[in-house]
């Protein structure tokens, strides 16, 4: 059954009200979609803060969180150490703009060894001895 109330608004609550009325709302759909939705959040953030809680008081999950925890900060400095090394290497390629900082590349096309040149041909005993 459907009861009616009387509200005193605010000047942002009233603010609030044009807006929602601005999109095509009723007044009164306005307020009663607002106060369901507001009720809605509350009760969500009770089953989050429930749900962290439970969490908390596993000794089992907090270890986990823990051990993701280490890992996302071994991660993180991880990326800090790559990006001081790519500073470096920045730093040298303004200075020597010559450098090639290039991964160097096997005459095969395997990354990780650099191409050696040819070797000449060896000399055999009794060749060439025309």
């Amino acid at each position: 059954m459907a009861q009616a109330i009387s509200v005193r608004l605010d000047d942002e609550a009233e603010q609030a009200l044009r807006i929602l009325e601005a999109t095509g709302m009723s007044r009164s759909d306005a307020i009663r979609t607002s106060l369901i939705a507001s009720a809605h959040r509350l009760r969500e953030r009770s089953a989050v803060a429930a749900e962290a809680a439970a969490l908390e008081a596993n000794d089992g999950d907090r270890k986990e969180m823990l051990a993701v925890a280490e890992l996302m900060v071994h991660a993180l400095l991880a990326v800090d150490r790559t990006r001081a090394a790519l500073g470096v290497l920045q730093d040298v390629a303004r200075r020597r703009p010559d450098a090639d900082f290039r991964e160097p590349v096997a005459g095969d096309g395997r990354p990780g060894r650099r191409a050696r040149p040819p070797r000449p041909p060896r000399a055999t005993p009794g060749a060439g001895a025309d």
